[in-house]
């Protein structure tokens, strides 16, 4: 994400230096790797916060689904008064592309009430917009994900090169090619024991699906940090199915790109997910894509593109293994007119993308 903002911005305007605000000396070693100014003020001290503004002539706050307080309150407090305090100096602020789900923490819903400035703020999703317009009186504007102006990768890996092969191999040869992304966050409210029955109930799916039919599948963790678990989960299905399926099933493994993920999303035939951007990467490649749900997000994302409901599946449903074949199974059938769908939207949500930057 943040590489694509990089690039948007040296597309529109000669950028002499780009700072991220960053919270540890971790990050900020990172930061400076990637060719970025480490700017450690986070939690704010807002005194440092005004002596560091006027430094730059924009701040870019990532909006993305922390601007609710669904995850921490404190921390979107946070946010926003960094923005008002930004637009209140006088400098250019925006929020880029953000949801806002069914239940915003109370406070947060308070705290925005009481600002004074008023900066771009940008929604990614008409759901998401419609929720913001019905408790504030503060302008926002609609938009679509800043990722769906990511590009593939150019220059992929070797690993990558080879697992595109074979799924191309594979289709040659007569068979669908089926993502698939499934992991703990989607389950985290739930007992360990309920995850593993989510987890068998999707393998049996999954399954029956590659057997009638003739799919391979492909399982693609998105979110590499120890603590998200993509790999843990799609390790187990993988287990779970290599025994029947063998070389008609592959999981990703290591740590790739976002680019190299979005290439790879692109030579599918569809997708299941329970990670939006991983359903953005297929979107925006014109692959149909069904969504295992949390927060709401995935309801505004299928609104961009005019595309029904039964894409979407609660994680509680998983456990239902019949639910999951029945998706799949319409998926597959009608994946060809979801297709042509997302096509026709596809150059209208792009232009939405790409205002985040106007």
């Amino acid at each position: 994400m943040i590489e694509t903002i990089r690039e948007e911005f040296h597309a529109r305007a000669r950028v002499i230096k780009i700072g991220i605000v960053t919270s540890t000396d971790a990050a900020s070693a990172a930061a400076i790797a990637a060719g970025y100014v480490a700017e450690q003020v986070w939690p704010p001290n807002f005194d440092r916060v005004r002596s560091l503004i006027v430094e730059y002539d924009h701040l870019t706050l990532v909006g993305a689904d922390v601007m609710d307080g669904y995850y921490c309150p404190e921390f979107t407090k946070n946010f926003w008064r960094f923005g008002e305090v930004s637009q209140m100096m006088g400098t250019k602020t925006s929020i880029m592309g953000c949801s806002f789900n069914e239940s915003p923490a109370p406070d947060v819903i308070d705290f925005v009430r009481s600002l004074k400035s008023e900066f771009c703020l940008n929604i990614r999703d008409p759901v998401s917009h419609r929720r913001f317009s019905s408790l504030f009186e503060r302008k926002a504007r609609l938009v679509s994900d800043i990722a769906f102006l990511l590009k593939p990768a150019s220059h992929p890996s070797q690993e990558i090169k080879i697992l595109i092969e074979w799924i191309q191999s594979s289709q040659r040869s007569g068979s669908l090619a089926i993502g698939l992304n499934i992991n703990t966050h989607l389950f985290r409210h739930c007992s360990q024991t309920t995850i593993q029955s989510s987890l068998k109930a999707v393998a049996d799916a999954v399954r029956n699906i590659c057997k009638s039919h003739n799919a391979v599948m492909v399982l693609l963790p998105h979110d590499m940090r120890p603590a998200s678990k993509d790999e843990e989960c799609l390790s187990q299905i993988d287990q779970l199915l290599a025994p029947e399926l063998g070389e008609r099933i592959q999981i990703l493994r290591g740590e790739p790109t976002a680019a190299e993920l979005k290439l790879v999303v692109g030579s599918l035939d569809v997708l299941v997910t329970g990670r939006m951007h991983l359903g953005i990467a297929a979107l925006s490649q014109g692959v149909p894509m069904a969504a295992i749900t949390y927060q709401g997000k995935f309801i505004g994302l299928l609104e961009h593109f005019g595309l029904p409901e039964w894409l979407l599946i609660s994680p509680e449903d998983t456990a239902d293994s019949q639910k999951v074949e029945d998706l799949l199974h319409r998926l597959v059938r009608e994946r060809i007119e979801l297709a042509q769908t997302i096509r026709t939207k596809l150059p209208h949500v792009i232009e939405l993308a790409g205002k985040n930057f106007d």
